[in-house]
């Protein structure tokens, strides 16, 4: 059960230990935090031609993120393993990035041209990993 707490309804002590309470908790979750970083996988995909039938993505191995820049055309995607269409899906216009924060949204990634003229884009893969 969660309860609040005006400033002044508590003695003073008790509002000391609270706020050092949070105080370490934050400390602790910033901790966790600054030991992974991301780091570049090892892999990229430059000048990946997007055009008129569904393109997914070549993943590294140990990739689990990546950037993807849209370079030419634009580009219809979806994240969800389900094949876009042109008129169906999220529209990426040249300079563009889209942003895939999981292996499962690599892995389900797809896309294809939005218009008459194929697209290129460039992708780079990243990783986690402790610091």
């Amino acid at each position: 059960m969660t309860s609040t707490h005006r400033p002044g309804e508590l003695s003073k002590e008790l509002e000391y230990n609270e706020r050092q309470g949070t105080e370490e908790t934050l400390d602790a979750i910033k901790k966790l935090l600054a030991k992974e970083t991301k780091v570049s996988a090892g892999g990229t995909q430059k000048g990946l031609s997007i055009g008129a039938t569904v393109v997914v993505l070549t993943i590294p191995a140990l990739a689990t993120s990546a950037e993807i820049y849209v370079r030419t055309a634009s580009i219809v995607f979806l994240r969800d393993g389900t094949d876009p269409t042109a008129t169906a899906g999220f529209q990426a216009d040249p300079g563009d990035i889209i942003l895939l924060n999981s292996r499962d949204e690599l892995e389900k990634f797809k896309a294809i041209r939005q218009g008459g003229t194929s697209a290129t884009v460039d992708v780079e893969y990243a990783k986690m990993v402790s610091q």
